[in-house]
């Protein structure tokens, strides 16, 4: 027996409508187009209409009532902030929440975009949100002052899906200077990974100090800004350079001048309320942690030359230094106005440094213990010996 199936058909055109097709997600205002209702099925085209200040005109849409999910479709150009907006005002926020409220950007952004949103509640298995977009740009800004970063003049193309697939490739200036960036991710991080250049007015800036003539120059550098997507770690940027370029104005075996290499690695962590950088350099080793914020204060911190950094009481503000060194001339850390050649702008002690020759004008002291405490202002220091023990005060 031959069973006829029957179903209700409608097309029309529809203006200044407003469309709430999931709770969670923003409203479309101001849409006018066409719609074709086939059973099961709903087709239409936008001719206008915008959510969360996203432009949809020429949009495709699909709802499929059987899988309970609503397919949209569109290549349109856009401004980037306008992006950000949407991120921030819909459920991609879940998957993209390291895109907080600080950040913004200029530009605009050529895309092509597939989503598809479930509707309703009680959904199926196969009904889950799904983003596909790949866009393209030739002039944009991004600022990111969580991680101390404004990206300018950027072109280039990424390609994105949920949770965190991003990846492309992309150039434009950083620091001022001309820089490379390359996306890519894996199931937990999303990763930029970044080779450029930066002057000491931007290393002091990214790391919360004060500047001073302790650096001077630019050096290339090659990095890895490391966002981690489960959210139960910080932001990481790890920093590494050679320092070639760049004048290191501290005394003896400390210092290096501008045409030296010298490897070196910065980790700086982007935690809620405080930044916090690690770093290995010639034969030190330490980290200091700031408040967050460019407010150029370090609240503790701890140095180990040629030896791993103390741990720092919590109650403790300021930075402690140990280790060994094999040599120390008292003249070259002695400025020509007999005050201390470099003021660390926080306070310090200094906890049982070994040296291992101690130099006084013409006068060696061999396996000498120093010790010493100190702020801008001020340097006191005891030296201990078996044959000798006294204080130098440089204030």
């Amino acid at each position: 027996e031959e069973v006829s199936r029957r179903r209700f058909e409608l097309q029309g055109d529809f203006q200044a409508a407003l469309v709430r097709y999931e709770d969670e997600w923003p409203l479309l205002l101001g849409a006018s187009g066409s719609i074709h209702v086939a059973g099961r099925h709903t087709y239409g085209d936008l001719h206008a209409g915008k959510t969360a200040e996203l432009d949809l005109s020429g949009a495709k849409i699909h709802v499929d009532a059987t899988q309970s999910m609503l397919f949209l479709s569109q290549q349109h150009t856009v401004s980037a902030d306008t992006l950000l907006t949407l991120v921030r005002q819909s459920p991609l926020q879940q998957s993209l929440s390291f895109v907080t409220p600080g950040w913004s950007a200029e530009g605009e952004v050529l895309y092509n975009a597939e989503i598809a949103i479930p509707l309703g509640s009680n959904l199926p298995p196969t009904a889950i949100l799904q983003v596909d977009i790949d866009a393209e740009f030739d002039d944009l800004e991004l600022a990111m002052p969580d991680y101390r970063l404004t990206w300018r003049s950027l072109a280039g193309q990424q390609r994105f899906s949920l949770p965190h697939h991003l990846e492309g490739d992309v150039s434009g200036l950083l620091f001022g200077n001309p820089v490379d960036v390359r996306t890519d991710f894996d199931p937990q991080f999303l990763r930029f990974n970044v080779a450029g250049r930066a002057s000491a007015l931007d290393i002091f800036r990214m790391a919360a100090i004060e500047a001073s003539p302790v650096l001077d120059g630019e050096a290339d550098f090659v990095g890895k800004l490391q966002l981690d997507m489960s959210e139960k770690g910080a932001a990481e940027l790890r920093l590494s350079t050679d320092f070639e370029g760049m004048t290191v104005n501290l005394p003896a075996q400390f210092g290096k001048d501008q045409k030296e290499r010298s490897k070196s690695v910065f980790d700086l962590a982007f935690a809620d309320d405080y930044l916090r950088i690690d770093w290995q350099y010639k034969e030190t080793e330490g980290w200091y942690q700031a408040a967050n914020g460019l407010t150029e204060r370090v609240s503790q911190g701890a140095i180990g030359v040629n030896a791993l950094p103390l741990v720092v009481e919590p109650n403790y503000e300021g930075v402690v230094i140990n280790g060994r060194v094999s040599k120390v001339d008292l003249a070259d850390w002695v400025a020509t106005d007999g005050g201390a050649a470099v003021d660390l702008p926080v306070s310090w002690q200094m906890r049982g440094l070994q040296v291992d020759d101690f130099i006084v004008d013409d006068l060696k002291f061999l396996d000498l213990e120093l010790s010493g405490q100190g702020d801008p202002s001020s340097a006191v220091f005891q030296v201990r010996s078996a044959d000798v023990s006294g204080s130098i005060d440089l204030s």
